[in-house]
């Protein structure tokens, strides 16, 4: 007994290679399994952080859309179309204001800015249908959304201008497709090129005869100063069969070298193409040059008048809804005819307004509805 009291320890056995491989197996794999609980919480933290930054980012965009809306602007997803003619601007508000302008200049560089400040692109606020990038122009073609780069000297003339190539600016095309509508509406075209061709007054019962009876804002477009209707008339070029007084007298603008390369006519081309262009590149200090020149005047005389108009047009169209009505139900006394008419004008513009409550968004007045409002 004492023997085995006083026998050293038995030493232990020596663990084997497949032992310590199993444990460290093990180990690693219980580092493995913490390290995917972490890395699954850091994704389920960055993927909420994603989404937190994109819901906010669609909430604010649609308050600036909805900001936008209210302001006027015509509210998009992207830009297109800049060469071409949109429905949505407001041409005849545009025509009303032109008449209040004394310089055609102004007038010209004043329309080029509520252009590009008519469009709010939701993607990015700060696009515009026209703006230089780099040595070039960018522009937007219509349909697909795709951006045009042009040269200086396509889009304005650049510093010097070539008289073979001064019709085929495209700041010219822009005013064909954006210009025309406005003086459309104070003016026939085929009067223009009438009176100017044959010499004869604009209000002549001949010209009527050949052209039509005048439009309602002729008479003041054809009182204002010469020079501003030669300007404005210029602006549609070869398309509108412009007239430029020279000291030979009118003449037809057109391609032909004798007449291009005369001084009267370059210098109201050169007027047109730096007052575009004074447009775009000045829509930092436009507000300065509106107050500095004492413009705003003129653009709330023309917006006053166009509102007078407007429920000028609106007050004629309810008294002839009236006198319809009052013809096809004679036993219907007119003040009750005209109280029925003013009930269902108000509930169809509350069923609008429900629309657009519904849609989350506002949407355009149907036409008519804007003018019935007012008179309600």
């Amino acid at each position: 007994m004492q023997e085995e009291e006083g026998s050293p320890e038995a030493e232990p056995e020596p663990e084997s290679l497949d032992s310590k491989i199993e444990a460290l197996t093990e180990s690693i794999a219980s580092v493995h399994v913490k390290l995917n609980r972490m890395l699954a919480i850091l994704d389920s933290r960055e993927n909420k952080r994603q989404k937190d930054r994109k819901r906010i980012k669609q909430k604010r965009d649609e308050e600036n859309a909805n900001e936008a809306r209210q302001a006027g602007k015509i509210v998009v997803d992207r830009l297109e179309g800049t060469l071409h003619t949109d429905p949505r601007l407001p041409y005849k508000l545009w025509a009303y204001i032109m008449l209040e302008f004394k310089d055609a200049r102004e007038f010209l560089r004043w329309m080029m800015h509520e252009y590009l400040e008519s469009y709010y692109c939701i993607r990015d606020s700060r696009r515009r249908m026209i703006v230089r990038k780099g040595n070039h122009w960018k522009l937007y073609k219509k349909g697909c959304g795709t951006e045009k780069l042009v040269t200086p000297a396509d889009m304005f003339g650049g510093h010097t201008m070539r008289w073979d190539k001064m019709l085929d600016l495209l700041c010219f095309r822009w005013c064909h497709v954006h210009v025309r509508p406005v003086i459309e509406h104070v003016c026939n075209i085929d009067r223009l090129e009438h009176v100017h061709g044959n010499g004869l007054r604009w209000n002549s019962p001949t010209v009527n005869a050949d052209c039509g009876d005048p439009l309602p804002l002729e008479d003041r477009w054809w009182k204002k100063h010469e020079r501003f209707r030669e300007i404005m008339h210029s602006t549609l070029g070869v398309y509108g069969g412009a007239w430029i007084r020279t000291a030979k007298g009118p003449m037809l603008l057109d391609y032909e070298e004798s007449t291009l390369k005369r001084r009267e006519v370059t210098n109201v081309i050169k007027n047109i193409a730096e007052a575009l262009q004074a447009g775009v590149t000045n829509r930092g200090t436009h507000a300065q040059w509106m107050t500095t020149c004492n413009l705003q005047k003129f653009v709330d005389k023309g917006i006053a008048a166009h509102t007078k108009s407007m429920k000028k047009e609106a007050h004629v169209r309810f008294m002839e809804q009236l006198h319809k009505h009052r013809d096809r139900c004679r036993e219907v006394p007119a003040v009750r005819m005209g109280m029925e008419l003013a009930a269902a004008a108000r509930e169809e513009h509350d069923i609008q307004k429900a629309i657009e409550a519904s849609l989350g968004g506002s949407t355009e007045l149907l036409p008519g509805q804007e003018e019935e409002k007012s008179l309600l």
